[in-house]
């Protein structure tokens, strides 16, 4: 059994910063609408999800400084000069040798040079 509302009422959802506006006619365009109201929801939530990332690269730092031994390859990436590969194998430098007890064990891992060291190491913290 369909149940008719007035052409003029407005349906209003409001869902963190999306607001979606619809005339409803039917329950169908309310359904419609609630959906959209849905799908605003996932965006949101897939933005959430990266500010969450961002925040707990974030709290890896320490006045602007990255731990060496605590930080994971995607916060190892962020400090410039790092790629992925490079973090992967300061990881696995970690895991293999224990905790790093001074900036100069970089020079260990593979693919760290002097010059790359002398430009990262005020962005570190032992």
């Amino acid at each position: 059994m369909k149940k008719f509302i007035s052409p003029f009422t407005a349906c209003a959802l409001i869902f963190g910063t999306a607001t979606t506006f619809a005339f409803a006619d039917t329950t169908e365009d309310v359904s419609a609408a609630v959906q959209l109201s849905h799908e605003n929801v996932a965006a949101a939530g897939e933005k959430a999800t990266a500010l969450v990332d961002k925040v707990q690269t974030a709290l890896h730092r320490t006045k602007g400084r990255v731990n060496i031994n605590s930080a994971d390859v995607e916060t190892l990436t962020s400090i410039p000069g790092i790629d992925e590969k490079l973090a992967e194998a300061i990881a696995e430098y970690r895991n293999a040798k224990g905790n790093i007890t001074s900036v100069e064990d970089l020079l260990n891992v593979e693919g760290m040079s002097n010059a790359l060291l002398e430009k990262i190491a005020p962005l570190l913290q032992i």
